[in-house]
C-alpha cells in the first residue's frame, strides 16, 4: 500500500478508541507509528501538523502484534475480518491448501 487509502482517516489523537479498553495513549500511538512496538509498525499518513490512522490499519496492527506473541497459533477465528476470510475462500477453492 503507499499510504493511501479510501477509508476515513482518524486523527492519531481520537485513534485510542479504535483499541480495547483501556485505550492507549496519544504518546503511545505516535510512538508505535514512529518506532513501531516488537518490529510492527502503525501505519499512518501526515496531514499538516497531525498524524492519522484507519481502523483497518489499527487492526492489521493488533493482528500483526498479536501474531507475533503467539507464533505458534493460528489467527481467532473472530479477529479475521471479511476480506481475509474471502480470500482464504478463494485460494481453497482454487486448490491452495493454507494449513499445509
Amino acid at each position: 500500500m503507499n499510504g493511501r487509502t479510501t477509508e476515513s482517516t482518524t486523527p492519531l489523537r481520537d485513534a485510542g478508541r479504535l483499541f480495547p479498553s483501556p485505550p492507549p495513549s496519544y504518546r503511545t500511538l505516535l510512538r508505535w507509528v514512529r518506532t513501531g512496538f516488537r518490529g510492527t509498525i502503525l501505519k499512518a499518513v501526515r496531514y499538516g501538523n497531525s498524524w492519522h490512522t484507519t481502523a483497518a490499519w489499527v487492526r492489521e496492527f493488533r493482528d500483526a502484534c498479536t501474531a507475533k506473541s503467539m507464533p505458534d497459533r493460528q489467527p481467532n477465528a473472530a479477529v479475521v475480518d471479511d476480506e481475509t476470510r474471502r480470500a482464504i475462500e478463494y485460494l481453497k477453492k482454487n486448490g491452495i491448501d493454507l494449513d499445509g
